[in-house]
């Protein structure tokens, strides 16, 4: 979104054809949603057209509706769609939901802007980041709970109070309220005749969690920007080039993203 841009004509020996990529560059440069009578206050430009379809990366697809001027003589601006009026329910093209028409219409040709994430597969369904993104979160989130319950279960001080018999039908009530006014950090009464043994796993620190937590957030960042380089763990190269060429390899992601 950082470089500039232009309509180029399919053949550019044709002067027809050049003069329709010229006339095309300069309407789009010339939109201004906000000068439109028609504007709702969240329509945009050609920037932010380019912008909207970029949020494509995470579901598969975007959507916008061109805004026409009066006669077709011109394009006003743009409306961004939302990902969830779109249907592929028996079709495999989109089709648009609205209240009157619940399963779903064909888009009207040169009426809207349909962009997709580009896939092996070729569904669009299929080509967003989404799936990938919420396995990690939800493993990631698996792993941040079973560090809590060890933290708890191991990390945390508890009393245990082990009677006999004759103070388990006397004073069992009484120890058991005594443990209580310790905190919440818990307790737990027990007879002398009652065995407990905790069973802990090989790797007793919580060492694993913390290795798992910190593998699927370098794998949401790989996923995301494709690669790990940063200033810190820049090998071969100083700090400050890495984070170059990082932000490089950003902007040419996006430009190609945008091809069409």
């Amino acid at each position: 979104l950082g470089r500039a841009w232009s309509c180029k004509p399919t053949d550019p020996k044709d002067k027809t054809a050049a003069r329709i990529a010229e006339e095309a560059h300069a309407m789009l440069q010339a939109i201004s949603p906000a000068a439109s009578p028609d504007s709702q206050g969240d329509d945009v430009d050609f920037d932010g057209l380019l912008q909207n379809l970029l949020s494509a990366l995470l579901p598969g697809y975007a959507w916008l509706e061109i805004l026409w001027a009066p006669g077709g003589k011109s394009i006003t601006g743009f409306s961004p769609g939302l990902v969830e009026a779109i249907t592929f329910n028996q079709s495999r093209q989109p089709l648009i939901k609205t209240m009157k028409a619940p399963l779903g219409l064909a888009m009207a040709p040169n009426k809207f802007v349909f962009h997709t994430h580009r896939s092996r597969s070729g569904d669009a369904t299929r080509g967003g980041l989404i799936r990938p993104l919420g396995w990690m979160w939800l493993f990631s989130n698996l792993g941040t709970k079973d560090l809590l319950r060890f933290t708890e279960k191991f990390g945390m001080p508890f009393v245990s109070a082990r009677l006999d018999d004759n103070a388990w039908e006397t004073d069992r009530s009484k120890i058991a309220y005594l443990i209580k006014n310790f905190g919440s950090d818990g307790g737990a009464v027990f007879s002398k005749a009652v065995e407990l043994e905790f069973v802990e796993a090989a790797n007793s620190g919580g060492d694993i969690y913390f290795k798992l937590i910190e593998h699927f957030a370098r794998a949401k960042e790989k996923v995301i920007l494709g690669q790990l380089a940063t200033s810190a763990e820049a090998s071969g190269m100083s700090k400050g080039q890495a984070q170059e060429n990082v932000r490089t390899d950003i902007l040419q992601a996006d430009c190609k993203a945008l091809e069409t």
